[in-house]
């Protein structure tokens, strides 16, 4: 369960304070944002390839915006995130 809410909050904090510029956007608050889908990503080795790769299928999708709702995994994470536009 440590382990789970480590990379959680390394998540976390990496998406705050490693913003890039990109179409798609990750976002704390959905204020007034629709939800128009889920994605999911597998096999990455860290936290900031996992939100690199949601943010890349983000802008594939034509989000304006996404949320990153689920980062677990030990030697492999999985990645779940919401589209929203």
């Amino acid at each position: 369960m440590n382990i789970i809410k480590t990379v959680f909050f390394s998540a976390l904090f990496l998406c705050i304070f490693s913003y890039r510029c990109s179409a798609s956007t990750e976002v704390k608050i959905d204020n007034g944002h629709s939800v128009i889908g889920y994605i999911s990503v597998d096999g990455k080795t860290t936290v900031d390839d996992v939100s690199t790769a949601l943010r890349q299928k983000a802008q594939a999708a034509h989000a304006t915006a996404f949320r990153i709702t689920h980062i677990s995994g030990n030697n492999q994470l999985h990645g779940n995130a919401i589209l929203l536009k």
